[in-house]
């Protein structure tokens, strides 16, 4: 349950959004938005919290 608290907490919360920046992956990076890519191996995670700190996550991959 700590580690949920840290997850959900404003101060740690802003401290992960200073992290991110445009140098280590600028926005050309991604590619246009209406792109279609074949996606043939990788893996996308997806974790989500609620406000009463329920929390749910899913873990697709895709291997050749």
């Amino acid at each position: 349950m700590q580690v949920v608290r840290g997850m959900i907490d404003d101060k740690e919360s802003f401290k992960a959004f200073k992290k991110i920046d445009d140098v280590s992956h600028p926005v050309d990076y991604y590619g246009p938005v209406s792109h279609h890519v074949a996606v043939t191996d990788g893996t996308t995670h997806l974790s989500v919290i609620d406000k009463d700190g329920n929390a749910v996550s899913l873990t697709s991959s895709i291997n050749k």
